[in-house]
């Protein structure tokens, strides 16, 4: 036997196909080895982040439990103000922020979500708390709710309540809004047993166990304005009278909001006088918007005024003394006419704008006039025959 012979010959007991493992088996090893791994750490992540959030959700539910005995402590259910989602409360613990959110819903006896300042009687507040946090699984916040009644309830048979709801320019609530109820001359009423308390977030309070008869309620809050049929747009503070019947809530709403200032220039307009100018210190200014007017008994370089959308224009000069109306001051009365064969078109008004807290110029056309006249001497200005074409005319003199 050659020694080649001897050195091809395989081993003994072993077959020549099990001598190793080839690339292929290998890979596919791996493959196999790397599918159950991504299972086994996809479960015990899944597991880890559902553990952390029943931890997560064990402690929203104590902040929604806690918040509820805070309220409960606090009594009185018209001292209870919601927590929007706007505006709400956060809550950092071990690493994570909690959100809180807090809704408070009155219910009549009938079952119905009203109002604060409805003209049914207030039965009980529904509180609901919510509570959710960052990288929650799932979309369900935790939440709570409990209920809490007027410990002497609303309105009795021989007594009633006032409901009232204060709201902005844009329809949404005014909270922190001071409120005092009075006895307006004639009035069989009587004084309540407590001062109203100013108005929630949600821009309500009660005043309740009033006797029947006549209320006059005031509200008032530092650089607001109201807007008011029977007020000028110019109050810091407006007042309404309420009548209160046994066994009944009396409601009422009322529209104001935080101030927006007008500055004026007075002599502006197509031709402006740059020069200063010395205005008549009785001259009232008019400020209009829609069917609102406010007026002032002077000139004045600044005035805060409820935000109406449309804005004011501004006309000085006296519109009407309370019984005789002047027309030709107001610019917007004058119709298209030829004066001198020189054709005019109708006056108008320019109106600005300015939203609550915002401030803008308001320029107030005023013709000047050209006085010499020796020093120490004073000059008096009356109403003449009003004269030329479209003039409007004016009543009053003086």
């Amino acid at each position: 036997m050659r020694e080649d012979d001897v050195n091809e010959r395989p081993t003994p007991g072993r077959p020549a196909g099990d001598e190793g493992f080839t690339l292929i088996e290998v890979m596919v090893a791996l493959l196999v080895f790397a599918i159950l791994s991504t299972g086994i750490v996809a479960g015990a992540t899944t597991i880890i982040r559902m553990t952390t959030d029943n931890r997560a959700r064990i402690t929203a539910a104590n902040l929604a439990s806690q918040d509820l005995d805070l309220v409960r402590a606090i009594g009185d259910p018209f001292s209870i103000p919601s927590i929007t989602a706007a505006a709400p409360q956060r809550i950092p613990i071990d690493g994570r922020t909690y959100t809180l959110t807090r809704a408070v819903k009155w219910i009549s006896s009938s079952g119905a979500e009203v109002s604060c300042n409805s003209s049914a009687n207030l039965f009980f507040l529904r509180i609901n708390v919510r509570v959710s946090w960052d990288s929650m699984l799932g979309t369900a916040a935790v939440q709570d709710d409990t209920i809490l009644a007027p410990s002497d309830g609303t309105t009795d048979s021989e007594t009633g309540a006032i409901g009232i709801q204060v709201d902005g320019a844009d329809a949404q609530p005014i909270g922190g809004v001071s409120v005092t109820v009075s006895l307006p001359p004639g009035s069989t009423g009587a004084m309540p047993p407590t001062a109203p308390k100013a108005t929630t977030a949600e821009g309500c309070t009660y005043v309740n166990d009033l006797k029947p008869g006549s209320y006059t309620v005031t509200i008032s809050k530092a650089g607001y304005r109201g807007d008011s049929a029977s007020t000028p747009a110019q109050g810091a503070s407006i007042s309404h009278t309420i009548s209160v019947t046994a066994g009944s809530t009396t409601s009422w709403s009322f529209t104001y909001d935080q101030a927006a200032t007008y500055s004026t220039a007075y002599t502006t307009g197509p031709e402006r006088y740059s020069p200063s100018v010395r205005l008549p210190s009785n001259l009232p200014t008019n400020f209009l918007s829609g069917s609102t007017t406010y007026s002032t008994a002077a000139p004045a370089a600044s005035v805060g005024l409820f935000p109406y959308a449309t804005g004011y224009s501004a006309v000085a000069g006296p519109m009407n003394d309370g019984t005789t109306n002047c027309a030709s001051v107001d610019p917007q009365a004058w119709t298209a006419g030829t004066v001198n064969g020189v054709p005019l078109a109708a006056g108008v008004r320019a109106f600005k704008a300015a939203s609550a807290g915002q401030s803008t110029n308001l320029d107030i056309p005023l013709g000047v006039v050209l006085v010499r006249a020796p020093a120490g001497s004073s000059l008096t200005a009356t109403q003449a025959t009003p004269t030329g074409v479209g003039n409007p005319g004016c009543g009053i003199t003086g």
